[in-house]
């Protein structure tokens, strides 16, 4: 049996997080059972109900387009397997989605985005927790976090801004020590929303500027200094004798 699992929550920058599920489901190629023939199966791995929806990017009577996108619809509930030959027939690429919460209060998009109901996932339970995300660029991002729910396969991390799936050893290890560098998928999440400051082109262009404008401030009030005092002095040594640039310096090439 082939499946072809759902990727992280965190890697769709154009969906919300809040309540998406999407990794709830999975999509799998089983055999029939009596027949020699395969089909394709949709399976909520998850302990709770979600809403999951539904289009065939090629082939199929659902095609995705705009306006809607998705075509398909339904709820699942937790463990539940679903095919249907016409809804998810074999051989035809899918793209899917899901959320916890209202189907009614999800916002589609018509090039495949969705939005889902921050509601889905209140907090609850105890909490929350105060850990600490490293980032790969060295910058720290301090979080609350909470336990939503968990089950055989993973556990719903609350943040501030939405909910994560981490699969359940990440989890368990985490859980043991809050202190220690967080699952990748929550560490993935947060450094992609409180980006380093120093990481911004615009800021990095901007000190860079600040720095050059400072130092020609000081080279020439240097400059007016030693030329009141007809240069004299060792401090003075590089405007009496400025070097020369390379024979084969280009244009605007200093030596």
């Amino acid at each position: 049996m082939v499946a072809v699992m759902a990727l992280a929550l965190t890697g769709f920058a154009s969906q919300s997080l809040a309540g998406d599920m999407k990794d709830c489901i999975s999509l799998a190629t089983e055999n029939v059972p009596g027949q020699t023939t395969t089909r394709q199966v949709f399976i909520n791995t998850c302990g709770w109900r979600v809403y999951a929806f539904w289009c065939h990017v090629s082939g199929g009577q659902l095609p995705c387009k705009a306006p809607k996108h998705f075509r398909q619809g339904r709820y699942f509930s937790s463990g539940e397997r679903y095919h249907n030959s016409y809804t998810l027939p074999n051989g035809v690429n899918v793209d899917y989605g899901a959320c916890s919460g209202m189907s009614t209060r999800i916002e589609f998009g018509a090039n495949g985005s969705y939005s889902c109901p921050v509601e889905g996932l209140s907090l609850e339970g105890k909490g929350p927790t105060r850990s600490r995300a490293l980032c790969d660029d060295g910058h720290k991002v301090d979080f609350d976090w909470q336990l939503k729910d968990e089950n055989g396969h993973g556990a719903v991390v609350q943040l501030k801004d939405g909910a994560v799936f981490v699969p359940l050893a990440e989890y368990r290890a985490f859980e043991k020590k809050p202190d220690g560098q967080p699952p990748g998928v929550l560490v993935d999440r947060l450094c992609k929303s409180a980006p380093s400051p120093g990481s911004s082109p615009t800021l990095l262009n901007g000190m860079k500027d600040w720095t050059r404008q400072k130092t020609d401030t000081m080279e020439n009030e240097a400059r007016e200094q030693c030329a009141r005092q007809d240069n004299a002095g060792d401090a003075c040594q590089r405007f009496r004798n400025p070097p020369s640039p390379p024979r084969n310096a280009g244009p605007g090439v200093r030596g």
